[in-house]
């Protein structure tokens, strides 16, 4: 049986094809495809459908899909219910993505599963680097601020040591909500702040190596160290496990998070 995984993020698709679930035993696969997540449904609706048919033009034969896409999401109805997020995907509120997404790929007969994105990373992180701790907590850095939490290995969404709605995006943090100050559109507005100066990418900061590049990070890594660590502490978390494309910046992170 052959399966495609996708995981739709704010600035691309990534497609990976899966042979009876059998992982460690097949060459990596992947297929990276860009995407407006701020543009028109029907041009994120193609975006994704292309990268599906990309795999169907090379003759594979499909017998399921899995989309991990993020929220908020009826994942069981395949519908977006996407808004109040900071913009990212907010023009499919309302969209039956699962069927918009069979109809553009012709597999109407094909089960399109879908599934929290945050989720999807942790269930796949923890079994990829076959993880053991108690209790674990996953962030993806990029667009948005996703989490996921794990107790012996189970994703847990209400637990009396995690926010009540199971997920830190939507926490209160200065003066606004935690998405709003993990996300790449805080480096790049706090660049601005602090530069006076508009930059295109996180990527363009890091390069730069400069007082105010490195200002920019010390101010977003401090700011989630002290976000973060109270959550820990209730939570009593053992292990942190960290992606998305601002994970690329851990260096910088991670040595103003041993201060807290």
């Amino acid at each position: 049986m052959k399966k495609i995984g996708i995981d739709v993020g704010g600035s691309h698709v990534t497609v990976s094809v899966i042979e009876n679930n059998v992982v460690d035993k097949q060459p990596q696969r992947l297929t990276r495809m860009e995407i407006n997540s701020n543009e028109k449904p029907t041009a994120i609706i193609s975006a994704i459908g292309n990268s599906i048919n990309e795999i169907l033009n090379e003759g594979e034969t499909i017998d399921a899909v899995g989309i991990a896409f993020p929220g908020p999401f009826n994942y069981d109805k395949g519908v977006s219910e996407i808004k109040g997020v900071g913009g990212k995907f907010e023009t499919t509120f309302g969209i039956h993505m699962q069927q918009a997404l069979k109809n553009f790929t012709g597999l109407t007969t094909v089960p399109f599963v879908f599934a929290n994105d945050a989720d999807c990373f942790a269930e796949g992180a923890y079994f990829r680097h076959k993880l053991n701790s108690k209790r674990t907590v996953f962030l993806t850095l990029g667009t948005g601020f996703g989490s996921a939490f794990m107790v012996d290995g189970d994703l847990v969404k209400s637990h009396l040591d995690i926010p009540k709605t199971g997920v830190f995006y939507n926490q209160p943090f200065l003066e606004t909500i935690a998405d709003e100050c993990f996300s790449i559109r805080w480096l790049l507005a706090e660049y601005k702040r602090l530069s006076g100066e508009s930059i295109k990418s996180v990527k363009a900061i890091a390069n730069l190596n400069t007082a105010v590049s490195k200002a920019v990070f010390a101010n977003f890594g401090s700011n989630m160290g002290k976000f973060l660590f109270p959550w820990f502490e209730k939570f009593g978390c053992e292990e942190l496990v960290i992606g998305g494309n601002i994970s690329k910046a851990r260096p910088y992170l991670c040595q103003l998070w041993k201060k807290h």
